[in-house]
């Protein structure tokens, strides 16, 4: 079995785990942001996407906490999302998200490879 010749430099493998660590503390950053910036937008969105029959539910959505959500007493907000055996989905939650979480996403993205590249 031939042996590698090639030296490992760990001044650079400690560089590349310094990033590595700095870019997750860097997601976890941005995932709170977007939770603070955009907890109460969510929430509104919901409301004018969730199906309306006496109101309940719709009036019920509101932000508790930076990015926290609450329906209040109205627990068949699941049985619209998920359906059930009788009924179909009527999603509210999971289209709203996306529409707002992907440009977060994104930007998620490009801050930690620009972090990775050495920018900041």
């Amino acid at each position: 079995m031939a042996r590698s010749t090639s030296k490992l430099d760990v001044g650079q493998v400690v560089a590349f785990s310094t990033k590595l660590y700095a870019t997750a503390a860097l997601v976890d950053q941005v995932a709170e942001d977007w939770q603070q910036q955009n907890g109460a937008k969510w929430a509104s969105e919901m409301r004018t996407t969730v199906a309306v029959d006496s109101g309940e539910l719709r009036d019920s959505i509101r932000q508790v906490e930076p990015g926290g959500i609450t329906f209040g007493d109205a627990y068949w907000w699941r049985f619209l999302e998920y359906g059930t055996v009788k009924m179909a989905p009527r999603p509210f939650i999971n289209p709203t998200m996306k529409r707002i979480r992907t440009p977060a996403r994104k930007d998620a993205a490009e801050r930690a490879l620009n972090l990775l590249r050495g920018r900041k």
